[in-house]
């Protein structure tokens, strides 16, 4: 049985993931869905909750931003889940936990989303390419973090464009990746030559190694 309420706390796109499994797992009626944001009142959320889906099965309700709920959602809330419907699940998206989350262990599930950063990135990013059939080695990985960013959905995106370019088993490697993104790789030099020139130290050594890493 699955939970009544999720807190979904940190990065967005790993929320849209988390979201996809809890959809899985629950069997909602997609029809049914209906999202919400921080902004609606109270009253609108809980409605939505304690309305059952015109074609059975249960309803998934998703609150974004809901960092900005305010007190009297929370009270509105707090009161529903005393005695929460068997016919909706209630998915509530924030940056981060903060009061929602002892709210919502009573009755539910408190999932952190952290996003990865540095070395936990290159990781993740060679597991995401892993999943899209490219083989992508360290290099390939900087390399793509550099070009593109460390957006999540920015870097999943280029994963997807460059196995559809590339094909299935596909090596990535950094010399790959200036070749599908060239514009935003020579940005990156042309980033440490501005460092350079205005002797802004710090900047110019971080980006060196970063080019060192990709072998340019």
């Amino acid at each position: 049985m699955s939970d009544a309420v999720y807190l979904l706390a940190g990065e967005e796109f790993l929320a849209d993931e988390a979201t996809d499994k809890i959809r899985a797992q629950v069997g909602t009626d997609p029809l049914s869905e209906i999202h919400l944001d921080g902004s609606v009142a109270p009253s609108e959320i809980t409605t939505a909750l304690e309305t059952s889906s015109l074609l059975g099965g249960r309803r998934l309700v998703v609150v974004r931003r809901a960092d900005e709920l305010r007190k009297e959602h929370l009270t509105a809330l707090e009161s529903y889940l005393r005695s929460p419907s068997p016919d909706s699940v209630l998915v509530l998206i924030a940056s981060q936990r903060g009061k929602l989350a002892s709210l919502v262990k009573a009755a539910g599930s408190v999932i952190a989303l952290e996003a990865p950063r540095g070395r936990r990135l290159v990781g993740w990013l060679r597991q995401r390419a892993t999943a899209v059939h490219l083989k992508l080695d360290d290099r390939g990985a900087w390399a793509l973090i550099d070009a593109v960013g460390t957006e999540l959905r920015d870097l999943d995106a280029a994963l997807e464009q460059m196995s559809t370019g590339l094909g299935a088993g596909a090596r990535v490697s950094a010399a790959e990746v200036r070749r599908a993104f060239p514009r935003l790789s020579d940005e990156r030099i042309y980033a440490l030559t501005d460092a350079v020139g205005e002797r802004k130290l710090a900047p110019a050594m971080a980006t060196l190694r970063r080019l060192l890493d990709q072998g340019d």
